[in-house]
């Protein structure tokens, strides 16, 4: 059993060890989907469309509804 030396003390200290600001490879920003995965892409004219007069903002839509 473990008891806290103070009220105060943290249950975990983290720190770093070390520490980069360099730009990251563009590799690991790149998308791996798991396997078997179904992936579809949106084209950008259905990602730009302008909202029908029935949405309202800030409201979600549920899907298959007209």
């Amino acid at each position: 059993m473990c008891t806290p030396r103070a009220p105060n003390d943290p249950a975990v200290r983290v720190a770093f060890q070390q520490i980069s600001f360099n730009t990251p490879d563009a590799q690991q920003f790149k998308f791996n989907p798991p396997p078997g995965a179904k992936v579809t892409t949106d084209k950008p004219s259905d990602v730009t469309k302008e909202p029908d007069s029935t949405t309202k903002p800030g409201i979600p839509v549920k899907p298959g509804t007209p």
